[in-house]
């Protein structure tokens, strides 16, 4: 009987805890997503790069590189601005400030 019991108060206490899981996959599904930009950008890049190569189109390409350089700008200081606010304690964080 104790087993039985065990087991009920365990599903009560991971019953409480799936607002937390949800969150805590919603943000990771939120990473994936971020990843999956990039790996597609540095893929886009690589083409370009490729292309550029081949055809001399230089101007062109450090065009869309200032670009791409200023949308990692943005979301490095967004994902650091996450960080911070996910948990604000963590040395690595302290004394870098972006903005």
């Amino acid at each position: 009987m104790a087993d039985i019991e065990a087991v009920k108060q365990l599903k009560a206490g991971l019953k409480k805890s799936e607002g937390d899981f949800n969150t805590i996959l919603t943000r990771i599904g939120a990473f994936a997503q971020v990843w999956a930009t990039i790996r597609a950008d540095v893929q886009a890049i690589e083409e370009k790069l490729e292309y550029a190569h081949r055809s001399g189109s230089w101007e062109l390409m450090h065009f869309r590189l200032k670009t791409a350089a200023k949308l990692y700008t943005t979301l490095s200081h967004a994902l650091h601005q996450y960080q911070v606010s996910v948990n604000p304690d963590l040395e690595v964080f302290k004394g870098r400030n972006l903005a």
